[in-house]
Order: structure tokens, then sequence, then C-alpha cells
């Protein structure tokens, strides 16, 4: 019988190192996308 969400062993198995270290890793790069800068502005304008 499935006891919790590591099964009956109590401990996780390789298919949840898989699940979860990939959903760190997509959390990371998102994070890491909505925190960059974006371009910084240019002055096209002449001087006189």
């Amino acid at each position: 019988m499935n006891d919790g969400p590591h099964g009956d062993r109590g401990v996780p198995t390789r298919r949840e190192y898989v699940k979860y270290g990939g959903a760190v890793v997509g959390g990371g790069l998102l994070a890491g996308c909505a925190g960059s800068p974006g371009p910084e502005p240019t002055s096209t304008g002449t001087t006189p």
C-alpha cells in the first residue's frame, strides 16, 4: 500500500528526484528571465 509521497520505503525514488529537480531548475530559469533588466534606452536625437 502507498503510505505517502515516497511509497513504502520512506525515501524518494529516482523518478521523484527527476520530477522535483526539473521543477526547481525550470523555476530558476523563469525567475532569472523575469528579473533581467530590459535593454538600455538610447538617444536618437541630434545635438545642436
